[in-house]
């Protein structure tokens, strides 16, 4: 069974490397957003959150929807790549 995981990505680049990925992981069956704080909640309303097993998003993101949801949220580390 595949895990059904919404990454919710503050910036495009992080959309697009998720994105890229997605074939290398086939165990996920991943759905991406790209939203930061102000724009995730218009976003999620288009979704129903409980298809999903997991969340995975970054920073101030991945606390705020780790506190509107009983699923779990994965805060994904900030890298070089968020520097730039």
């Amino acid at each position: 069974m595949r895990i059904r995981t919404l990454v919710v990505a503050p910036y495009a680049g992080l959309a697009e490397l998720t994105h890229s990925l997605k074939a290398d992981l086939e165990e996920f069956d991943m759905t991406v957003i790209q939203a930061d704080l102000q724009e995730v909640f218009p976003k999620l309303e288009h979704l129903r959150l409980d298809s999903f097993d997991l969340i995975m998003s970054r920073g101030g993101t991945a606390t705020l929807l780790s506190g509107i949801t009983a699923l779990p949220v994965i805060d994904i580390p900030v890298s070089g790549f968020d520097i730039l």
